[in-house]
């Protein structure tokens, strides 16, 4: 289980991060989400060690990570992606994230040429299109976390941050009303 616990981060009067504290188990897909400058970005390093919090504990299975690398997390399990809409535009989320999983596995690359070359038998076989924007986040995530002015806002299931009006205002642009 990664675990944050009340993570702070400023940079002179700005802070950045505000007592952050949220847990994802090793079976869950847990997303974080939150407008422009909410502060996600620097917490995802302060996770990863390009940045060190100035306050707070991240653990891993128990770990204390902030003493390591970002090498050293790595090889204890910890690994980040980056925020790219999709590395092959014309292929699914799902197609994607299958890519990524085979080559990170080490698993036979030729349902990946298959399906560079245009190809698409057996690459998605539901034939479902990529869900732009929340949607995607939504159908793919057990449990979201939205971040507004450095601090958690609401934590829960798609369901449950669909049905939040902190988090509908926030993230939806919504009336919290």
């Amino acid at each position: 289980m990664l675990e944050l616990r009340n993570l702070d981060k400023s940079f002179g009067a700005l802070n950045v991060t505000k007592d952050v504290s949220v847990s994802v188990s090793a079976t869950e897909c847990h997303a974080l989400i939150g407008p422009n400058g909410a502060g996600k970005t620097t917490l995802i390093h302060q996770i990863s060690g390009v940045l060190q919090p100035d306050r707070g504990a991240i653990t891993l299975d128990g770990l204390d990570l902030l003493p390591l690398t970002m090498e050293q997390r790595a090889q204890a399990g910890l690994s980040r992606t980056f925020q790219i809409t999709s590395v092959l535009p014309s292929f699914s989320v799902l197609e994607n994230v299958a890519i990524a999983v085979q080559a990170k596995s080490g698993a036979s690359m030729s349902d990946f040429w298959r399906a560079a070359a245009g190809d698409k038998r057996n690459t998605h076989p539901e034939g479902k299109q990529n869900a732009g924007g929340h949607d995607a986040i939504f159908q793919l995530s057990d449990r979201v976390s939205v971040l507004v002015d450095g601090a958690v806002v609401a934590t829960g299931t798609p369901q449950d941050i669909r049905e939040d009006p902190i988090a509908r205002a926030a993230y939806l642009g919504e009336d919290a009303a």
